[in-house]
């Protein structure tokens, strides 16, 4: 009797043993997120006294943004679409390939993601203290890394997802726009030094398939 249950018991997760397998094969998340950075991105040349911190991107800053990841067995494949909330003064926003591995286990899966990508700052010499009489937008080449880990919630066809990544990026050039005056600031410029590094925490929901 002990003999035919474990036959029985072996045969049970020989079968079951494909499914599993092939239910970590591959997968296709699609995840929106938001978390706290701090960047160091635009920076005043000159006249530093003349900035309001609404001048610059230099500090702690919100951000939200989305990401659709292929998984095949352990590697990765994706876009990654990051902006920043709605407001004035300059913006700074992110669109990247991502690529990479993972690890993944019953409920929990860690993905390690490189960037390279595009960084966008828009607005720039947008101003209270200032009257533009254009502002910038520039683009810079910037490289990443992400840690993410995510636990998952099957729900049938489709499984829920929620994540927390760490991550890092840095411009890979560094540039200097010059924003001229208008009306009363008219003959005036200001400086800006756009390039620098970014480090953030972001929390995510989405589903996967």
């Amino acid at each position: 009797m002990r003999t035919r249950t474990l036959l029985a018991l072996a045969a049970a997760l020989a079968l079951g043993a494909p499914s599993a397998a092939s239910a970590d094969l591959w997968s296709l998340s699609l995840t929106v997120w938001g978390g706290r950075q701090y960047s160091n991105v635009l920076t005043a040349k000159q006249d530093l006294a003349s900035f309001s911190s609404k001048d610059v991107i230099d500090g702690r800053f919100n951000t939200w943004g989305t990401q659709a990841l292929a998984r095949i067995a352990m590697f990765d494949a994706g876009l990654l679409f990051e902006g920043g909330f709605p407001g004035s003064g300059p913006k700074s926003g992110v669109v990247t390939p991502v690529f990479g591995v993972n690890w993944s286990f019953p409920i929990v899966r860690l993905d390690l993601l490189g960037e390279f990508g595009g960084h966008r700052v828009t607005n720039i010499g947008q101003s209270d203290e200032f009257t533009a009489a254009s502002t910038q937008t520039t683009w810079l080449p910037q490289a990443g890394l992400r840690f993410g880990v995510s636990l998952r919630a099957p729900m049938g066809p489709v499984g829920l997802v929620l994540t927390m990544t760490p991550y890092a990026r840095w411009d890979l050039a560094r540039k200097t726009v010059t924003v001229p005056g208008a009306g009363a600031d008219a003959g005036s410029f200001r400086y800006y030094s756009v390039g620098g590094a970014t480090y953030g925490v972001i929390g995510g929901i989405g589903i996967e398939i």
